[in-house]
């Protein structure tokens, strides 16, 4: 690690973001030694993270964004209490303060709540500054066909750019997780080898869709998700609970014979502190599969 000093910190500010706020996208996935040497000053060439010493932290302070490079901010603090009430004012707009053993929350509507734990997470929105206004066809990432295909024929996207059919809403979503990226990466390569082969890209090569995942485990418990929460009037939640483990089902009647219904959705929770957590990874990896597998079905005998 390098620890910059106050001159080195604020000129890899302004290298790390653009005057709009926006990610250079310059930087992404850099290495650090690449970094020191774009904003002018040099690090030992067996550094792999720079560090920022900072004392503010918020939306509007460049070492507290999302800079997707080996670059961090370090923050010295006199108390857990502290350190946590610091984590929350980092990723979030609201007011945290120690309250005895707790946390009091103040949120942007004035509410006031206090917790035992907060735990802050946040996603990402994938930086397409670079290209054109109205070249390519964009909602909330570039939009792609079966093949991954943009609106210009000639270019391509996978992950996190990429807005690609989803099986549960079945319209385009972001899934970003890697194992979608990497499924999408492949369909993408063997269709662009296909065509400078001079052929059509096989259907059986297309993309046949995905369900946006999570799993995360926090304070020794682990959350896994899976397909929607999204409740409705053909929705139906089961609540089940067992050895430690509590899950959530979500299953839709929507477009189902009369007495059947398929599952969409799932929320796990499980405490480690109960034993070992391979029964609900296992738990989750199965809803998972199921989910996928009806949707597909559910697809196929609507022709869709």
């Amino acid at each position: 690690c390098y620890f910059m000093n106050t001159q080195e910190a604020g000129t890899l500010a302004k290298l790390l973001f653009r005057p709009t706020g926006a990610l250079n996208p310059e930087i992404v996935g850099k290495s650090a030694v690449f970094l020191a040497e774009k904003a002018g000053f040099k690090v030992p060439e067996f550094t792999k993270v720079l560090i920022a010493r900072e004392q503010e932290a918020g939306p509007t302070r460049p070492y507290s964004m999302e800079k997707l490079c080996p670059v961090l901010a370090f923050f010295v603090m006199d108390s857990e209490d502290a350190v946590l009430s610091k984590a929350v004012e980092v990723l979030s707009p609201q007011e945290a303060e120690a309250a005895g053993a707790k946390l009091r929350v103040t949120f942007a509507n004035g509410d006031v709540d206090v917790f035992d734990h907060i735990s802050v997470s946040h996603g990402m929105k994938c930086n397409l500054d670079f290209v054109p206004e109205g070249a390519l066809e964009m909602d909330r990432a570039l939009v792609v066909d079966r093949f991954m295909r943009t609106s210009d024929p000639d270019v391509y996207a996978a992950g996190d750019v990429a807005q690609a059919f989803e099986l549960i809403s079945r319209s385009k979503q972001i899934v970003g997780i890697w194992k979608n990226a990497a499924v999408q990466g492949n369909v993408a390569g063997t269709a662009i080898a296909a065509e400078m082969a001079g052929h059509v890209p096989d259907q059986k090569c297309a993309f046949t869709g995905s369900i946006a995942t999570n799993t995360i485990e926090v304070m020794d418990l682990l959350f896994n998700s899976a397909g929607t929460m999204m409740v409705g009037q053909t929705e139906q939640v089961e609540v089940r609970e067992s050895q430690g483990m509590l899950v959530v089902y979500v299953f839709t009647t929507e477009g189902m014979p009369e007495g059947q219904r398929r599952l969409v959705g799932f929320n796990l929770v499980a405490d480690k502190r109960n034993g070992d957590l391979s029964r609900a990874y296992d738990t989750g990896a199965m809803l998972t599969l199921r989910i996928e597998a009806a949707a597909r079905d559910f697809l196929q005998q609507a022709g869709r």
